[in-house]
């Protein structure tokens, strides 16, 4: 075992070979736990029994009772289980914290086990039945070989450990001890040895962090102190200081500071490598860093040495070159400052500040590196030839948070490292700051936050106004120029949206006039509509006017017609017509038989008036009854009742005549045998025969010339009024003719007016559809509807209408 760095090599700490009972204190937390006091209101314990609470309570053995305690520093790491309790007053009575006297801390530096280890806290299985704490103390072997991956020691038991699933809860926090010198804290037990072993965290770890120093050192107000346990196996004595050794580097032994700070300027690359490439582990340190270690321990300044082994030598966070420098400053301060194997100097700083991704040579990155990471302006403060950086820090960190601040969002990576040069007031400072803001164009007008900044930068020719016109006038600039573009956009966007609208203007004065010139159009076209409509509304209802006034007329012509006097009138004219035949064929037999046998003369006669005027008068009356008005008798016109023309019909008419005769010759026999019979010939006195026996048959010439004569006048009639008459016609077929121009007339003046309101009903025009009335056609059909009454001219029946169709 070694002393830590700072361990005074004589007096024993009080205590004895255990912890002290008035330092043993319980807590309560996020869980229960034990704890130890480092000072009358500072409590170490575990970290686990604090867990996320921001305090918790705590009481020690015969103190003043449970107090609030508040948590100063805790592990961020599960590994180093620890932290430390602040109380709002002091745990123990006046008298005792007085006698209090500072811990003194111990580290193990080799791996034999150490007995008779010692530590005190309120486990579970001492907890009373009504639940009351109670303190136990457990002796153990301390084993530095066991849990070194996890930095942990060991301790077993040397007693039989206790019964139950727990029986180590709530010792954790207690401190172990060992020859009275802290060793560290446990943090846990092993339950897989059958809780005969208990884990705990190494005090020199605990020592090791800075923060948990620099708190322990704020709030004692002192540093702490080390020792070491005096032997293995059985405790004795303190140990006293190692003999000075010499240290062997680059092959020459250096027994002096200022020995080896002479080698390490010279060889600075090999003292990196040999004690700080490959340190190894708290527990097993590397043969190179042991070496230095011990040295350093061995020498009689102790100012500093502490804080340099401690808290720089073994930061992981540090690199090997600053390590390097930080023992090249405690050997000798007043000597040069050599980093990376050069001469640090104010303008190797500028430079440094000057260097970037991309610029500078790999020494001044490394340098810039350490600038902002490693505090190397600290480092530097300490050598005589660079104190005018003392204070260069923080003047630093203040005049980069306020130009931070006052440029916002402005402010560009990677500049913090250049705004060193603004404090260090020096000419080399000051003139790179000025080449580099003179190498900046600044935007050609007034921008406003690149104004404000200079402003608050006091002014553009102030070392942070240089800065400022180095950081930010390029890009004040682009913005500017961004700025231009963008406005000039803006105008183009502008002048393009005003074209747009008047081109919107035009195109809508341009659809307006469309959509004016379309309504025209459709107003034009819903005129002609209209007007189209309206006109093939009034040829509808002109046709409807016209077929109105035709049914009309053909309804007074049919009553005119159709009337009981009209038929009786022409049933009278037939039967008149009808007699005059049977009077011409009675004139016939009367002029045939009338001398020559004068009772059967009258005989055929009567008998021939009366059957002709029977038949004939029943036969006229079926075809004039119908007729009524419309008949006419044929003696009238002989041409509508003779034959037509040509030789054909003088071939029908003689047909006729032959036909006549015969039915007169069928007469006359008829005529004859109805007759009564004569008696014969008488001869008188006159010499004549008057009945009695036939008398002599004399041929009369007489009857034969008369019958004779008689068909000759017949036929010389018949071939006058055909040489008279070409056409003839009769009264029933002109009716039926004058009926069916009706019916037709009446169908076109009917399809028109509904033609011309189903056009009109869909707005189109169907005049063209629309076949136009026959006007001669209607005319005569009115003529033929108003009869012979009517006088019109072209009527058959009137006189005009006679003389017309002469003419015609």
């Amino acid at each position: 075992m070694t002393v830590l760095p700072g361990s005074p090599a004589g007096p024993r700490p009080s205590g004895g070979r255990g912890p002290e009972p008035a330092r043993i204190v319980a807590v309560r937390a996020g869980r229960r736990g034990s704890g130890y006091l480092l000072a009358p209101n500072l409590v170490l314990t575990a970290r686990h029994v604090v867990g996320d609470s921001p305090g918790g309570r705590a009481v020690a053995i015969n103190g003043t009772g449970w107090k609030d305690c508040r948590l100063v520093w805790g592990s961020g790491t599960s590994d180093c289980d620890a932290a430390l309790l602040l109380a709002g007053a002091p745990l123990v009575p006046p008298g005792t914290a007085a006698r209090m006297e500072p811990v003194t801390w111990a580290e193990l530096s080799g791996l034999e086990p150490v007995e008779g280890c010692q530590m005190i806290g309120f486990p579970t299985v001492q907890v009373t039945d009504d639940g009351r704490l109670d303190t136990d103390q457990a002796v153990c072997v301390l084993k530095p070989g066991s849990s070194m991956v996890r930095d942990r020691y060991a301790l077993d038991l040397t007693t039989t450990p206790p019964a139950g699933a727990s029986p180590w809860s709530g010792m954790s926090g207690a401190a172990v001890f060992a020859d009275g010198l802290l060793v560290g804290v446990v943090v846990g037990d092993q339950s897989a040895w059958q809780h005969g072993r208990l884990e705990a965290v190494p005090g020199a770890r605990l020592l090791h962090d800075p923060e948990f120093a620099a708190t322990l050192t704020g709030l004692t107000g002192r540093t702490p102190r080390t020792g070491t346990p005096a032997a293995r196996g059985r405790l004795s004595a303190p140990a006293t200081a190692p003999a000075r050794a010499a240290l062997e580097l680059a092959g020459v032994r250096h027994e002096t500071p200022h020995e080896l700070a002479a080698t390490i300027r010279a060889h600075g690359d090999k003292a990196q490598r040999q004690f700080f490439h490959r340190m190894g582990t708290p527990q097993v340190p590397s043969e190179g860093w042991l070496e230095l270690r011990n040295w350093l321990r061995a020498q009689d300044r102790a100012d500093g040495r502490a804080e340099l082994i401690d808290r720089r030598l073994t930061n992981d966070s540090l690199p090997p070159s600053m390590k390097l420098l930080h023992l090249l400053r405690w050997l000798d301060p007043d000597g040069e400052a050599v980093h990376l194997g050069r001469r640090v100097t104010v303008e190797r700083l500028v430079a440094a500040c000057l260097s970037g991704p991309g610029r500078g040579s790999r020494d001044d990155r490394l340098v810039a590196d350490a600038l902002e990471n490693h505090g190397l302006l600290g480092v530097l403060a300490d050598f005589r030839e660079l104190n005018r950086l003392k204070g260069v820090q923080g003047r630093w960190d203040k005049a980069w948070s306020r130009w931070r601040q006052a440029a916002g969002d402005h402010a560009p990576a990677g500049a913090r490292l250049p705004a060193l040069l603004t404090v260090l007031d020096h000419p080399a400072a000051e003139a790179a700051l000025r080449a580099q803001a003179e190498s900046r164009t600044p935007p050609p007008g007034p921008w406003l936050w690149y104004d404000d900044l200079l402003a608050a930068s006091g002014g553009p020719d102030t070392p942070l106004g240089l800065f400022t016109r180095w950081m930010c006038a390029e890009a004040a600039l682009r913005d500017h120029r961004a700025a231009e573009q963008l406005s000039r956009r803006w105008r183009q966007q502008d002048a393009e949206r005003q074209r747009a609208e008047r081109q919107k203007e035009t195109d809508r004065r341009r659809a307006e006039r469309e959509r004016k010139r379309q309504q025209e159009q459709q107003a034009a076209v819903e005129r002609r509509r209209r007007a189209a409509h309206d006109e093939l509304t009034r040829e509808a209802e002109a046709a409807r006017t016209e077929r109105l006034r035709l049914e009309s007329a053909w309804a007074a012509a049919e009553t005119a017609r159709t009337g009981p006097g009209t038929r009786s009138r022409a049933v009278r004219r037939a039967i008149g017509w009808y007699g005059m035949w049977g009077l011409l064929t009675a004139a016939g037999y009367w002029l045939w038989l009338g001398r020559g046998d004068s009772p059967r003369a009258v005989g055929m006669v009567c008998l021939q008036i009366a059957t002709v005027s029977a038949v004939w008068s029943y036969l006229g009356s079926r075809r004039a009854g119908p007729l009524g008005l419309a008949y006419q008798p044929p003696f009238l016109r002989p041409r509508d009742w003779l034959p037509p023309g040509g030789f054909e019909d003088m071939v029908k008419g003689a047909g006729r005549l032959a036909g006549l005769g015969c039915v007169l010759l069928m007469q006359a026999w008829l005529a004859g045998e109805a007759a009564p019979p004569d008696d014969g010939p008488v001869r008188l006195e006159d010499g004549e025969w008057r009945g009695g026996p036939e008398r002599p048959e004399e041929f009369d010439f007489s009857e034969l010339f008369a019958a004779l004569g008689f068909v000759v006048l017949c036929l010389g009639v018949f071939v006058a009024a055909l040489q008279w008459a070409p056409r003839l016609r009769d009264r029933d077929d002109a009716y039926r003719a004058r009926e069916s121009e009706y019916r037709r007339l009446l169908r076109e003046y009917t399809d028109r007016e509904h033609r011309a309101r189903a056009a009109a009903a869909s707005r189109t025009d169907t005049r063209a559809e629309l076949p136009p009335v026959r006007p001669e056609a209607y005319g005569r059909l009115l003529r033929y509807l108003a009869g012979p009454a009517a006088g019109l001219p072209g009527n058959p029946g009137s006189p005009a209408g006679q003389e017309q169709s002469n003419a015609g």
